[in-house]
This record gives structure tokens, C-alpha cells and sequence, in this order.
């Protein structure tokens, strides 16, 4: 019997040892799962004394605050406090809150690294106690969310940047919901002269809008809702809270606001620019009916004078051949001579007058033809130099051919004669002048460009402005075509530009007023040789001048084509 008890109670025992064997063999395993967790987590795991100083922590940890092992760090930091905390009342606080909660959770604290970086750390940790109540340690993780506070920053950054920038902007803006205000600037509340923001907010955005107006922005909240195409911008007439009218532009976005898709708006108070543009297109109804008034003056003028001048021209001519035979004086013969001309210079106002009024209605020209402009240019140049063949002028010519333009060739003999007739008439003998016609991508370029005497900026803007007279009517009323300071009439530039705007060409020009001769009361001599400033040719071409630009369309057509169209121009130079 006592064998029997004996051998059970060894069973038992076997049985114990086995579950212990059992247990132990668990333990390990989990004690193994655990340090491999402990190793390798992500998080930062760490235990710290009461006092202040590492009892354990994972490699994760060590990386963290940038220490080479744990074992570096357990080393290295003796008072976490001082070392390991930027702000050490930081830890405090956090001690703290341990002591009366037992834990903390997202405690978001920046620390230094161990080269004394910094960065921020959020921890999660609790109270460990004995069975007295006695704290032992604090155990929890540490995780790295640098980036995180660096993103917050920079957002909470630009929020107040694009916070400032609202609330100043010359603009009103406002967020919209449905038809209801959930935001307006300063600039919205001081537009619609409301009192504060509370008078407004959860409104609906039509109190703000003109009753004649309201169905028009109704419709347009109704489309952009539906996501249909609406104008960018749009004007309508707005109304403040005091009845004063207004008209404002309107541009909107779709965005996002507190979760809720939302229309952002921005308003701009444009009443001057309406009321403006208003009257702008008054002035322009009336100027349209001053200028037709001025067109029938002047065809009437024209038509008037034609008659009486033609009595005049033919009656010098009887008196002039009536005083044939007779001895007279050269300064009589003079008078005669200087009759002729200004009776001459009159015709040739009334023609050009006329062709400015043809051009004007838009009446037809000839046909355009294709024309070579350097062989156009040289043949021109070749007439002109023979008309002005008594003055002293170098002429110099550069180009290429195969630039051809499509044009009506008299209107092109009138641009390219009156251009350079003016430059003749502006520079003196001795003097210089440069043409040339080159290309710039689709455009034909014609350039004059004289080393003459220049115009005043006073006289600059109205260059082409018709009856300006660049230069006392005394100084060219005797002088010939192509003398020096003959031109000044304006109406060729006139001319030239109302066929430019009629015929889709273009013309500019630049000017240097001669330095010895900034106004128009100061005379050049006519000749480089007698002025009394410039004691060489090349201290008057450096005094100042005037350049005429004139741009076509390039004409693109094949050359058997061209070649063909050519001949026409070139029968019509030799007209």
C-alpha cells in the first residue's frame, strides 16, 4: 500500500516536472517573440527611472535620437531632463500627468538628438508600480514626427499667409455654399457697406445683387451647380446694404471648405472702369459724328477751292505769256515763279485730300498686284534721286530680292516716294540716308532712315495727324519739292497711314531731335558744311534723325507665279 501512494505521488511529480519543462519552454519562446519585438520594432521602446535615466530602450530608440546602440544611449544620458528635453519643464509636466492619470498619450514634446539637433517626439507611457503603490518605472514608446510638425508648420504658415492675403486684398472674396455666404473678406464687408461680418454670414448671396440682375447670377449658380460652361469672368449690377448701385466682375473656383464642396468668389467693384467705358463709347458715337462732319466739310472745302484755282492757275498762265517779250526783273520772274508752285502745292492738297477721302469710305483701289519690294524700292530710287538731283545727298540701299508683297502698286509708289521725299526734305546736302528691306518671320520690312534734322517729341505725336505743320509754313511756302525743308504739310504721312489702316499694313517711325537744334524756332543751314556746331560729316550723322518703318504681310506664292505677277509691277514702274 505505501509502494502504491509511493509511485503515485512520483507520477504526480514526473507530471509536474513536465508541465514546468512545458512552461519554461513557452516562456522562452515568448520571452524570444517579445525581445524580438522589443528589437525590432519601429517605435522607440523605452523604461526610465523616477529619477530620470534609461533602465532600457530598443534599438529603434537609439536610431531615434541618433545614438549608435542602446547601450550608447543608456551610457551616454544620465539625466534625461536636462539632456534629452529642449524645454525640461517639459518633462515636468508630462511627470505630472503620469502621477495623476497613470499614463499619457501623444504627449508631443522636442528633444535634442545626440549631435544636439533637434527634433520632435510624441510619447505614449505609463506608470509601473509595486504592490505597495510605489512607482517603479515609466515604460512606453517614443516616435520620431519631425516631419509630421514640419508639414503643420508650413500649412499653419501658408494658412495665415493666404489668411493675410485675403483679408487685404483689394478684392472682395467670399465662400458660397449653395446660394449662402459661409465667408466674406473685409474688402466683401466694405464694398457692400455692411456694418460686421454676423450681418451677412448665412445670407444669401442676392441680397447683394441688383434686382435687374438677380435671374442673371440665379442662372449662373444654376449652371456652374450642374457643371456646365460659364463665362470666367461676368459682370452684374450689385446694390449695398444703402441702396447705393454698383457693378462688379465676378470670377469663381470650386473647392473644398469644412469638408463641403463650395464655390470660392472673387468680387471686384469695376464702376469707375463701366462708368468710364460707358462714356468712353459716348465720346467715341459723338467723335464718329464730328469726324463725318469733318468729312463733308472738308470734301466741300476741297470741291470749292478746285474752281476758283483753276481761274487763278490759268490766268498766271495768260499773264505769264503775255509777259514773255517784256524785260522783266528777276525778282518779278521770281513772284511768278513762287505763284506757280504754292497754286501747285494747293492742287495737290485738294488730290491728296481726295485720296484720303476715297480711302477713308473704303472705296475700292486698283488691283493688288505680287510685287518684288527691292526692285520696287530700287526703281523708285532711281526717279527720286533724278527729281532731286540738285541736292547734295548720299544714298545707300540694301535688301535682297524674292520679298514679295501683295499690294496695290500706286499706293505703294505713294508710301515709298513720300517716305523718302520726306527724308530728302529733312536732311541736309551732305547728308546721308539709309533704306532697306529685310525680313522678320511673316513680316516685309521697308526702312528709311535719314540722318537729317530730326522732330521734336512736342511734334512726334502728332505726326500723323494730317494739316500738322512740323515746320513754319514760312520756311517751305517758297521752297521746291525735294528742298531742303520743303515738307511739312503732313498730309502725305496722313495719307500714308489712313492706307496702312485701310490696307492692313503697318507704319511707325522714331525720331532724334537734331542736339543743335532742339526746337523748331532753331534753323540747320541746309548744308553740313555751314553749320556752325558740327566740324565734321560725322558729328552731324550722330546729331540726330528719323526713322520711317513700314511693315507688310509676306507674300507666299510659288515662284513661276511670282515671276508671272512680277512683270506687272515691273510694267507699272516704268510707267
Amino acid at each position: 500500500m505505501c509502494n502504491e501512494n509511493l509511485l503515485k505521488e512520483l507520477n504526480e511529480l514526473r507530471k509536474r516536472l513536465n508541465e514546468l519543462e512545458t512552461c519554461e519552454i513557452n516562456y522562452k519562446k515568448a520571452e524570444e517573440k517579445y525581445r524580438n519585438i522589443f528589437e525590432n520594432a519601429i517605435e522607440g521602446i523605452f523604461q526610465t527611472s523616477p529619477e530620470g535615466h534609461f533602465i532600457s530602450a530598443n534599438p529603434s530608440l537609439a536610431k531615434i535620437h541618433g545614438y549608435d546602440s542602446p547601450e550608447d544611449l543608456i551610457n551616454s544620458i544620465t539625466d534625461i531632463e536636462k539632456q534629452l528635453y529642449v524645454r525640461p519643464e517639459d518633462r515636468k509636466r508630462m511627470v505630472k500627468l503620469l502621477h495623476e492619470h497613470g499614463y499619457v498619450e501623444h504627449f508631443e514634446v522636442e528633444m535634442y538628438r545626440k549631435d544636439r539637433s533637434r527634433h520632435w517626439i510624441s510619447i505614449n507611457a505609463k506608470t509601473v508600480k509595486d504592490t505597495n503603490g510605489r512607482i517603479l518605472y515609466y515604460e512606453g514608446t517614443m516616435l520620431d514626427i519631425t516631419q509630421r510638425k514640419l508639414a503643420e508648420q508650413a500649412l499653419k504658415e501658408s494658412e495665415e499667409r493666404y489668411r493675410v492675403v485675403i483679408e487685404h486684398s483689394n478684392d472682395g472674396i467670399a465662400i458660397i455654399q449653395g446660394d449662402r455666404l459661409q465667408y466674406v473678406n473685409k474688402k466683401f464687408i466694405e464694398m457692400f457697406e455692411y456694418d460686421s461680418y454676423e450681418e451677412i454670414i448665412g445670407k444669401p448671396i442676392f441680397i447683394t445683387v441688383h434686382p435687374d440682375d438677380v435671374e442673371i447670377v440665379k442662372d449662373m449658380n444654376r449652371r456652374r451647380r450642374q457643371g456646365e460652361n460659364i463665362p470666367a469672368r461676368y459682370e452684374f449690377k450689385g446694390i449695398t446694404k444703402n441702396g447705393k448701385i454698383l457693378y462688379v466682375e465676378v470670377s469663381a473656383a470650386n473647392i473644398t471648405y469644412k469638408g463641403e464642396p463650395v464655390y470660392l468668389v472673387y468680387l471686384r467693384d469695376v464702376t469707375e472702369r463701366k462708368l468710364a467705358h460707358d462714356a468712353l463709347i459716348k465720346s467715341h458715337k459723338e467723335l464718329e459724328g464730328l469726324n463725318m462732319a469733318k468729312t463733308k466739310a472738308i470734301h466741300h472745302i476741297s470741291h470749292e477751292i478746285k474752281t476758283p484755282l483753276s481761274v487763278i492757275h490759268g490766268n498766271v498762265k495768260i499773264l505769264k505769256r503775255k509777259l514773255n517779250n517784256l524785260s522783266l526783273s528777276d525778282e518779278f520772274n521770281g513772284l511768278i515763279d513762287a505763284l506757280e508752285r504754292n497754286i501747285e502745292r494747293l492742287f495737290k492738297i485738294s488730290r491728296d485730300t481726295d485720296a484720303i477721302l476715297k480711302v477713308s469710305k473704303g472705296l475700292e483701289m486698283q488691283t493688288a498686284q505680287v510685287i518684288d519690294l527691292f526692285l520696287f524700292v530700287q526703281n523708285q530710287l532711281k526717279k527720286i534721286k533724278e527729281n532731286a538731283m540738285h541736292r547734295d545727298i548720299e544714298y545707300q540701299l540694301e535688301g535682297e530680292n524674292d520679298l514679295y508683297i501683295k499690294i496695290d502698286p500706286y499706293v505703294l509708289k505713294d508710301v515709298v516716294e513720300g517716305i523718302i521725299k520726306n527724308a530728302i526734305e529733312n536732311t541736309p546736302d551732305k547728308g546721308l540716308i539709309k533704306i532697306a528691306i529685310y525680313q522678320e518671320g511673316e513680316r516685309i520690312i521697308f526702312k528709311v532712315e535719314d540722318f537729317g534734322i530730326g522732330i521734336t517729341e512736342k511734334n512726334q505725336q502728332h505726326i500723323f495727324s494730317g494739316l500738322f505743320h512740323t515746320e513754319e509754313t514760312e520756311m517751305y511756302s517758297t521752297k521746291k519739292p525735294y528742298d531742303f525743308g520743303a515738307g511739312g504739310k503732313g498730309l502725305e504721312l496722313f495719307r500714308m497711314k489712313v492706307y496702312a489702316q485701310r490696307l492692313g499694313f503697318e507704319i511707325s517711325f522714331k525720331s532724334k531731335r537734331c542736339i543743335y537744334i532742339p526746337t523748331d524756332y532753331d534753323v540747320c543751314p541746309g548744308d553740313i558744311s555751314l553749320c556752325n556746331f558740327c566740324k565734321s560729316r560725322e558729328d552731324c550723322l550722330k546729331s540726330g534723325g528719323t526713322s520711317f518703318f513700314v511693315s507688310f504681310k509676306l507674300h507666299r506664292e510659288s515662284k513661276k507665279i511670282l515671276h508671272d505677277e512680277l512683270k506687272t509691277g515691273i510694267t507699272f514702274l516704268n510707267y
